[in-house]
């Protein structure tokens, strides 16, 4: 009994984690700067601007993406940001897998400066500072 008891409350835990990824942009200085953070929830998805970085970001040519204009709001969705999914290929995919295929590609496109990357993979992150 108390094992299936761990077994319940280890999933309610992942349920309940967050999970975070930064959105990164590269200026042409080589310079990663975060811009913003993507966070899954429960099943729900958060975006909120990094203000200082965006502003930092803006001065090498970042600009606010279009479905997500405003630098000082929080968005949420129950799924899984469009602009986002579009950055990989997820047409067959559900909004979790869509999200665990952003934090492992970074969803890097060859048309702009922007890529998330996992704050808690230490090597990403001393790559940031």
């Amino acid at each position: 009994m108390l094992f299936f008891n761990l077994e319940i409350k280890e999933l309610q835990d992942m349920n309940n984690r967050e999970d975070i990824l930064w959105l990164m942009f590269k200026n042409s200085d080589g310079e990663k700067i975060k811009v913003g953070e993507l966070v899954k929830k429960e099943s729900k998805f958060y975006f909120k601007y990094d203000i200082e970085g965006a502003k930092k970001a803006m001065d090498y040519g970042f600009t606010p993406l279009p479905s997500l204009p405003r630098i000082n709001s929080e968005y949420f969705r129950e799924e899984m940001f469009r602009t986002f999914a579009d950055r990989v290929e997820a047409r067959l995919l559900n909004d979790e897998e869509i999200f665990d295929l952003i934090k492992t590609t970074g969803a890097k496109l060859d048309e702009d400066e922007l890529e998330f990357f996992n704050p808690e993979i230490k090597e990403e992150v001393e790559e940031t500072e």
